[in-house]
């Protein structure tokens, strides 16, 4: 009786499922047109549509000299000034300058 009762609310439930369809497919055919464009002109750039006075070159030095560089890149890079304390004068202290006698003391670079 449980059976006949699951299997009938499944029936019921696929007929259900399948009944209730709320998209419909319609093939409509497309209306083509053919259209052609006429060349009327051409525009001016846009620098010359506004007429500008021009500028003074005093002006124009003047808000220039007002540039500032921010003070967001400053210790970016190393100074290019070298303090004399720290320059290496003489000859090079860690510089080997011949090669060691000794085969005690011999290092063999591991490549």
């Amino acid at each position: 009786m449980i059976n006949l009762k699951h299997y009938a609310s499944v029936i019921l439930l696929c007929f259900i499922v399948y009944s209730i369809d709320a998209q419909k497919s319609e093939t409509i055919k497309p209306e083509v047109h053919l259209m052609y464009a006429k060349k009327i002109g051409t525009t001016k750039p846009l620098k010359e549509l506004v007429p500008r006075a021009v500028t003074d070159n005093q002006k124009k030095s003047l808000d220039k000299s007002k540039i500032r560089i921010p003070k967001n890149f400053i210790g970016r890079h190393p100074s290019r000034i070298q303090e004399s304390e720290k320059v290496q004068t003489g000859p090079d202290k860690i510089r080997q300058w011949g090669i060691n006698k000794s085969r005690r003391n011999m290092v063999e670079p591991k490549i």
